[in-house]
């Protein structure tokens, strides 16, 4: 977050395996290429958790991929 701004470069998604389960995967931005990024507007009551973004477990996916 800089200036009250966070840059959001992926977005999560439902994948559907071979298994036909989904399963939630990082994704670039709707209407974006790899690599590009939008920024929004962050609130300041979030500027204690940014040091956390990404969220991520321990080998790196997501910590709730079930959500």
């Amino acid at each position: 977050m800089r200036d009250g701004t966070l840059r959001i470069r992926r977005q999560v998604i439902h994948y559907k395996d071979a298994s036909g389960k989904y399963t939630p995967k990082f994704a670039p931005l709707k209407h974006r290429k790899e690599g590009e990024w939008r920024d929004i507007p962050a609130p300041a009551s979030l500027e204690p958790f940014i040091d956390r973004l990404p969220i991520r477990n321990a080998s790196g996916g997501m910590p709730y991929p079930d959500l």
